[in-house]
Order: structure tokens, then sequence, then C-alpha cells
């Protein structure tokens, strides 16, 4: 997506919409969304993020907003981790650490779950996901997504990706983080900038 600021009333009206909230169109299938955007914007991204947030909230439309990364350091809090890693991080092989920093925070016994656990603490109806570039390499958004697809199933999830979305017909779709020529292969996502076109339409004929 060129210019994420630029698309923002789009997004709140799409996000904001019944149609979205109540997955129609896509009620069969897990209701994730990749909201792609050139890195460079990234403090654009977040802040786009954080009015998205705020006005969807306003206008009554019970809105998470989940930092990836904040989270990752919630979690190493809570296990005492943090402080040990900030002191010794330089002083510590770098694919050891990786090692344990990935067992630590794996997204399947860790990072998932806390997700679900902040998604049914509150009577949410969408989710704003965000960071995912920051957690490189511990862990990625195809890893990400694979695991709560099995526990979020009846809310929209967004997530803000630095990077590019490339659904190529016929041999499925992939994530580019930063942009980067190799992907991972991730096809159960829907692209936002589809569904913007597709509600520009739909309003343009009205």
């Amino acid at each position: 997506m060129d210019r994420i600021e630029a698309h923002f009333e789009e997004m709140y009206a799409l996000f904001s919409s019944e149609e979205f909230l109540l997955r129609r169109g896509v009620s069969t299938e897990v209701p994730f969304f990749i909201c792609h955007y050139d890195p460079k914007e990234q403090v654009e991204a977040d802040n786009v993020v954080k009015l998205l947030h705020e006005k969807l909230n306003a206008n009554g439309v019970k809105t998470l907003r989940i930092d990836l990364y904040e989270l990752m350091i919630e979690k190493m809090r809570e296990s005492d981790d943090l402080d040990w890693t900030l002191e010794n991080e330089s002083m510590v092989n770098h694919d050891n650490l990786l090692t344990d920093l990935r067992a630590q925070l794996n997204v399947k016994s860790e990072i998932a779950p806390a997700i679900a656990d902040k998604i049914k603490a509150d009577e949410n109806r969408l989710v704003l996901v965000t960071g995912i570039g920051a957690c490189y390499p511990i862990f990625e958004a195809h890893e990400l997504l694979t695991n709560l697809s099995n526990i979020i199933k009846d809310i929209p999830l967004v997530l803000f990706f630095p990077g590019e979305y490339v659904q190529t017909p016929g041999s499925g779709a992939s994530l580019h983080l930063f942009g980067r020529k190799e992907g991972r292969g991730y096809y159960r996502a829907f692209d936002v900038e589809t569904f913007l076109k597709m509600n520009n339409s739909v309003h343009a004929a009205i």
C-alpha cells in the first residue's frame, strides 16, 4: 500500500463497517487481514494505527490494539528474563541468545495464547496488531498467524506489515518482510488493499 496515511479515512470506513466486523464474504475463512506498507513509512504507520484505534473506540467499535514488541517485553518481564538479557546481550553468543529468546517467546506456547487472553478479557470486535518488524528474527508473521488461526475465529484481526503481501494466482501468497526477495508462504489472510478497492467501488456505485 502506497502512502499509508493517505488511506486513513478509507481504512476507518472499512474497519467500522458492519459488513467487515461481521466478516461477511469471509465467514468461512479465518478473518485475518494484512495491511502492508512501505517499511520506510513505519512512523506514519504507527501514527495511523494509533489514530484508528482511538477513532474506532470513540465511535463505539470496541477495538484492541496489540504491539507485538511491547507484548514480547511484557512476557520477558513476567519471566524475569528482561534484565538479564539486557545486561548480558553483548557478552553472549548471538546465535545462542537468539535460540534462547525463541524458546522464551515461543509463538505457539507464549505469544499466541497471550494475544487470545487479551482479546477475551474484553468484548472486542476488532484487533489491530503492530510491531511484527521489531520481533524479527525471534518470530515472523506467518508463524504468528498460523498459530492464531487455531484460537481466533470470531473477530477480524488486522496485521500491519512492513513489507509486501504478494498474491500470485496459481502459486499462493507470501509475506516479504522489509521487502525482502525471499518471502514466507501464508495464503489464508486477506489483503486490506483489495478490500479498500472493493469498498470504494461499492460507494462509488451508490
